[in-house]
């Protein structure tokens, strides 16, 4: 997986999180922030072990 490919799929996940996020619920908005946070972390995590790589 190439960096341009990662940040595009960080976008979209960005993208998709925001426009699927319940608004009724707080506690469904929470979870999916957290769910959202977490996914992102983990292609943090993996654009940082890239670079390492590079």
């Amino acid at each position: 997986m190439t960096k341009h490919t990662i940040k595009q799929l960080l976008n979209l996940l960005l993208i998709e999180g925001i426009s699927n996020l319940p608004y009724k619920s707080r506690g469904c908005i929470n979870f999916s922030k957290n769910l959202i946070c977490l996914i992102i972390n983990i292609c943090v995590m993996h654009l940082l072990l890239s670079y390492k790589y590079d």
